[in-house]
């Protein structure tokens, strides 16, 4: 594994347009600045918004051969992993007693609009001339303006994402807590450098709507890494293959298998959940307590056809953390 304060490349941008400079050091975080030249918010239109399509990550295309549920390099990984945490924030004008528990099965979420459910969102980018749509979650951050997404929605075959706007609680069209523009983002240094899909997470922060911050208005997720994969998962995105993208979405599924692929890093966790395109980068949330509230431990990645059942995301490891608190000071 890389050493600590030397795995995360991170890019500095603003408005999501997100540019890595050349000849930076192997190693060490990056950053470059760039003028708002894209306007994210007057960009997206409905009509671009209606037409955006799911980012469908090529290299999943051919998976011929299932990988095996587990891989040495991966064994290897989850010996050095540390348990941690960043605690949950409720929205500034939702008061603890007042929080009422949505129940979640498996398919659309009808409390979309309470806490915790309102910091997911759809998440809206450009790469190269194509427009394209994930999803994402709202984390808990000191600028309280930062989301968790996948990291082929932040950076994909040499290209970082740009026009990024982030709609939480998105519902056909609606915006009942606004639009958020991007003005930072990273991934860490393994997903930029080979596509290791044990690192497919990207963090990006988010310019203030109306002056407000957007975890003031939908609250923020907790973040847990390291923690027993054994646990029962609530998986939310926005997938097109359930109302077409346009509602979101949740399955509802205990820790299944690993994924096998002979990658560095803790081996990615599979659930049951056939949510596809469109839900990459959405976040998988668990409480440890009965009162606790939820967690983010990882964010949908990637499947296999020869799986149906299953989807996997990374098991997060301390670099998660590493990855927040880098873009979170951009």
């Amino acid at each position: 594994m890389a050493a600590r304060g030397k795995s995360i490349l991170a890019v500095l941008a603003a408005a999501g347009c997100l540019l890595a400079p050349a000849g930076s050091a192997a190693g060490q975080p990056a950053a470059r600045s760039a003028p708002d030249e894209d306007r994210a918010r007057g960009y997206w239109t409905p009509e671009r918004m209606a037409a955006a399509e799911p980012l469908e990550v090529a290299a999943f295309r051919d998976d011929s051969s299932v990988p095996p549920e587990d891989g040495t390099v991966a064994s290897r990984g989850r010996a050095s992993i540390r348990t941690g945490s960043l605690p949950p924030s409720l929205p500034e004008a939702t008061a603890a007693g007042t929080l009422r528990r949505p129940r979640i099965n498996s398919g659309e979420v009808r409390a979309q609009r309470r806490y915790p459910q309102r910091a997911n969102g759809k998440l809206f980018f450009s790469q190269g001339r194509r427009d394209y749509v994930c999803s994402g979650v709202v984390a808990q951050s000191r600028s309280d303006g930062v989301i968790l997404t996948a990291g082929h929605c932040v950076f994909w075959r040499g290209r970082w994402s740009k026009r990024v706007l982030f709609v939480p609680a998105y519902h056909r069209g609606s915006k009942p807590f606004g639009a958020y523009r991007g003005a930072a983002a990273g991934v860490p240094r393994l997903w930029w450098r080979s596509h290791n899909l044990n690192f497919d997470y990207g963090a990006i922060k988010l310019r203030r709507s109306h002056g407000r911050r957007v975890g003031d208005v939908t609250g923020e997720i907790g973040v847990r890494w390291g923690y027993p994969r054994d646990q029962s998962y609530s998986v939310v995105g926005y997938p097109v293959n359930y109302a077409n993208g346009q509602r979101m979405w949740s399955c509802r599924s205990r820790f299944r298998r690993r994924d096998g692929k002979r990658w560095d890093g803790p081996a990615s966790s599979g659930v049951g959940c056939r949510m596809r395109n469109g839900s990459s980068g959405g976040g998988w949330t668990f409480q440890t307590g009965p009162h606790d509230r939820p967690y983010v431990g990882s964010v949908t990645s990637h499947y296999y056809r020869r799986l149906p059942g299953l989807l996997f995301g990374p098991f997060f490891d301390r670099r998660v953390a590493e990855l927040l608190r880098f873009v979170n000071r951009r």
